[in-house]
């Protein structure tokens, strides 16, 4: 029986950052003057090197009440963003999923933790969510790139197609945009080497490089067989 899956967020990351207040003692860590007034930031910034980690503690412990003592088991998050998988139904409850989101909206309000949007749109339960920029169908059983984002990188592929040189700053955009699709396009990774080789050499981000045969190989594989390989086995039986 397919799985219902859940995915609850934050407010923005920013605004999650702002949640969290830092101690006094680190006040003057965080103090800046100007126009000949001091300023002192009382709670997490964004743009901090330590923000996201000081905040995954945080989220740590909302995973920890929700685990320990509502025996919300299956849970995971990354920073801002929950996911959590139940079953459908249960011969004790009418759905198991929509009693987990109901403790989801009552464990975050009584912590006095915002969600991004309106708390039914923030904690959506369906047999199919995007987490991370990634799609989990329960019922295929598959992961895989949403439609919109493979259209986008698609349309970006025709363009680097008929392109003969590019800085390496474009082409590391380039190679994080097929490595993060590496991640469902499972042949992808063998077609992603020779355009990261194209870009070590150069010493600079402005350097221009020159887009080989080789590299227009791989590009090419991406651009007429991505669509076709979107998707990989995620859940298993047994």
């Amino acid at each position: 029986m397919a799985r219902v899956l859940q995915c609850s967020k934050l407010t923005s990351r920013q605004h999650a950052f702002r949640n969290v207040p830092v101690h006094p003692d680190d006040w003057s860590l965080l103090g800046m003057v100007w126009q000949g007034h001091y300023y002192v930031d009382k709670m997490l910034p964004f743009q901090l090197r330590l923000s996201p980690a000081l905040f995954n503690t945080v989220a740590e412990l909302v995973c920890w009440i929700l685990r320990h003592n509502y025996s919300i088991h299956d849970l995971e998050h990354y920073l801002d963003d929950y996911t959590g998988v139940a079953p459908p139904s249960s011969s004790v409850h009418c759905s198991t999923a929509a009693i987990q989101k109901a403790t989801f909206l009552q464990v975050f309000d009584n912590l006095g933790i915002p969600f991004a949007t309106g708390a039914e749109k923030a904690v959506r339960t369906a047999t199919v969510v995007t987490v991370l920029g990634i799609e989990v169908d329960s019922i295929e059983q598959v992961m895989r790139l949403p439609d919109e984002k493979l259209s986008v990188m698609l349309e970006a592929l025709n363009d680097w197609s008929t392109r003969a040189s590019c800085t390496k700053r474009k082409l590391l955009t380039l190679i994080g945009t097929l490595s993060f699709a590496a991640k469902v396009v499972s042949p992808g990774r063998t077609f992603i080497r020779r355009v990261i080789g194209l870009s070590c050499p150069a010493p600079s981000l402005q350097s221009v490089i020159h887009i080989d045969t080789e590299a227009h190989l791989d590009i090419e594989w991406w651009r007429c067989f991505a669509a076709n390989e979107n998707g990989k086995l995620f859940f298993h039986d047994g």
